[in-house]
């Protein structure tokens, strides 16, 4: 199996990407305050998605992000071949993971302040 596991990854017989999933970093950029926001990432590349990060958790923020009071989120170490880094926040009316936004160049910054979601994870 490792043959079939090493061609898979090769350029011309790319299955999918052989990338280990992002590490997200959150930081309160506002008020300090008592709500906590949960948020995840992921790679897009050419032949699809990674496994989302761990959650992280931003807590001490306001409940209602704007643009004086807002998470900024970034992800350390995106490899070559990353044509996009997508982030998620967790909705608690949903219960669900929902893409908030989708950066596709460096320095694969987003500010959360207070995104609609567009998608579900």
């Amino acid at each position: 199996m490792g043959f079939l596991d090493q061609k898979m990854h090769e350029y011309m017989l790319r299955a999918h990407d052989n990338f280990d999933p992002p590490v997200t970093l959150a930081t309160n950029r506002g008020e300090i305050s008592v709500h906590t926001h949960r948020y995840r990432s992921s790679f897009r590349t050419l032949v699809g998605e990674t496994t989302g990060s761990e959650t992280v958790y931003v807590a001490n923020c306001v409940e209602s992000l704007d643009g004086a009071n807002f998470v900024e989120l970034k992800v350390t170490d995106v490899p070559k071949g990353v044509k996009a880094v997508r982030y998620f926040k967790y909705r608690e009316i949903s219960q669900k993971f929902e893409l908030i936004g989708e950066v596709t160049q460096a320095p694969w910054v987003l500010n959360d302040t207070g995104l609609a979601s567009r998608a579900e994870y």
